[in-house]
C-alpha cells in the first residue's frame, strides 16, 4: 500500500468521522477540500507514471 493510498484512507475516515460529530452543514466545506485534495494526489499520481513512461 502506498503512502497515497494511505491518506486517502485517512481523509475518507476523516470525512466520516467529521460528519458523525458535527453533522453534515459543518462538513461540506471539508468534503469539498478533501475531494480537491484527492484530486490533485490522483493528478500527481497518473503525471508520474507518465513521466516514467517516456
Amino acid at each position: 500500500m502506498s503512502l497515497t493510498d494511505q491518506s486517502l484512507m485517512l481523509w475518507h475516515l476523516d470525512i466520516s468521522y467529521s460528519r458523525n460529530s458535527f453533522g453534515i452543514a459543518k462538513t461540506s466545506y471539508k468534503d469539498t477540500w478533501s475531494r480537491y485534495m484527492i484530486q490533485l494526489l490522483v493528478f500527481h499520481k497518473n503525471n508520474n507514471k507518465q513521466l516514467k513512461k517516456n
